[in-house]
């Protein structure tokens, strides 16, 4: 692929259902050390919103506290394989992984309106990208992102750790071994204190960068931890154990949910494993001192280890030509991994494109900027993603995959040239335009929509073919 701009010199030089009951009291298998079950001096009920919006109570979540006896062992030999520096004060709890248990404690710790009203913007977002129905509740989707991929949380601003698991054997030690890991490296490098750590709603490319590299960095340690210090008794459990794809599950999820939730874990794991292996683990420090900030990054370690950053794509506001009634509900990045997503996680099957094809398209990101804005009131939206690519080759290959994948999606064509073209879908208009090395997709409600978007892409204008 062609070069992207540079940055990055201090890397580069570093680089050379059984569930206990409010009454149970759950103690490791091994050393019976005492386990205290925690009983809220006032237990709160949280509201739950259902399609009908008429609130359902949800129980309180019954908590195991751990005792420390049984992690001190486990956090100093992560420690000893991460080389971090102690991090004590944490309180550890067990949750059963029934989602009678588990519900309750991500509404009790997350659910806030703020939360479901950010929870909702995200799902327009997504709709409008292709990834899910016009009524996709994204509710639980986004609670589900609180949960680490091993089956755990960790809430910063409690010090607190939840494992999902029936008792503190072998499976929950390394849940525990992976959480500690995320809790100590939060604390050594001060993230969510600076506001960076965990929220990542809608698609936000620099935050699922840095999501993709704390969880890659607590897969990589809890496995070292595995492999050197689980027990006879507790190896093969762990090598045998399968995380749910979703705490709170859905009965059909789309496939760029579940993609998304495994995402910072697979491909972080693979972005940490290869900086360490290079520069072992002052290298993957660096990283969080230098942050990477692409899913590009991510899923291509050489590219952040060269300096190679995204390039600049700024556009104009599209509220500025909307008018009255608008709202912006995204203004961010999609980097090569929502690009990706987009051609491959379809949420209507027709739409997804092979792997090989999306992920071949999507290689050749450069940088993108993407707005979304929701009029309410009408009940529409719009769209538009403005691409730029590392080479003129990358964009004719990316426009090609894409028209494919356009005609899966809204069917028949209305306008086409060399350079651009255009298809009109039951109440939506859209088109994908190129110039060079760049391409812009448009969406919206009809033509008249499009064509007064039009008006902030004056490189792109001339492109479309009058009726």
């Amino acid at each position: 692929q062609g070069n992207n701009a540079t940055g990055g010199t201090a890397t580069a030089a570093l680089a050379a259902e059984n569930q206990p009951t409010a009454t149970q009291t759950l103690v490791s298998t091994q050393t019976q050390a005492e386990a205290v079950v925690e009983t809220p001096d006032e237990p709160t009920r949280t509201l739950e919103p259902t399609m009908t919006q008429t609130p359902t109570l949800v129980p309180t979540a019954s908590l195991v506290r751990v005792n420390e006896a049984n992690v001190d062992q486990i956090r100093a030999e992560v420690e000893s394989v991460r080389e971090l520096e102690p991090f004590e004060g944490l309180d550890v709890f067990l949750v059963a992984r029934a989602e009678k248990e588990s519900r309750p404690l991500l509404y009790d710790q997350f659910d806030t309106p703020e939360f479901e009203t950010a929870a909702q913007d995200a799902a327009q977002v997504f709709n409008a990208l292709g990834f899910v129905s016009e009524d996709y509740d994204n509710l639980e989707n986004t609670l589900n992102r609180r949960v680490d991929y091993l089956g755990g949380v960790y809430v910063p601003a409690d010090y607190r750790i939840y494992i999902f698991g029936l008792g503190f054997s072998g499976v929950e030690k390394y849940i525990y071994s992976y959480e500690y890991t995320l809790a100590s490296v939060n604390n050594q490098f001060g993230i969510s204190e600076a506001g960076r750590y965990p929220d990542c709603f809608g698609l936000d490319e620099s935050c699922m960068a840095l999501r993709a590299l704390m969880q890659g960095d607590a897969a990589l340690s809890a496995r070292l931890w595995w492999s050197s210090f689980a027990g006879n008794e507790d190896y093969e459990p762990i090598s045998q154990y399968t995380p749910p794809e979703q705490v709170l599950s859905e009965a059909f999820p789309p496939a760029f949910v579940l993609a998304d939730l495994k995402f910072p874990y697979e491909a972080g794991e693979n972005f940490v494993t290869y900086l360490h292996n290079y520069g072992g683990w002052d290298l993957v420090n660096a990283a969080y001192a230098n942050p990477v900030l692409t899913t590009e990054q991510i899923l291509h370690p050489e590219k952040y280890l060269a300096g190679e950053l995204a390039i600049a794509v700024a556009d104009e506001p599209l509220g500025i030509v909307l008018g009255d009634g608008w709202q912006m509900l995204a203004d961010n990045t999609l980097g090569e991994w929502g690009t990706f997503q987009i051609l491959r996680a379809g949420w209507e099957f027709s739409t997804q494109l092979p792997e090989p094809v999306a992920k071949t398209a999507a290689e050749g990101w450069g940088g993108d900027h993407y707005q979304v804005y929701v009029n309410e009131d009408e009940g529409t939206k719009v769209l538009s993603v403005h691409w730029a690519w590392d080479s003129q080759a990358d964009a004719a290959e990316f426009t090609q995959t894409f028209t494919d994948y356009g005609n899966r999606r809204f069917g028949t064509r209305t306008e086409e040239a060399p350079t651009g073209i255009c298809w009109e879908g039951e109440e939506v208009y859209s088109c994908l335009l190129s110039v060079g090395e760049e391409t812009l997709w448009l969406l919206g409600p009809d033509q008249g929509t499009i064509d007064i978007l039009l008006g902030l892409y004056p490189d792109f204008t001339n492109l479309v073919i009058d009726d």
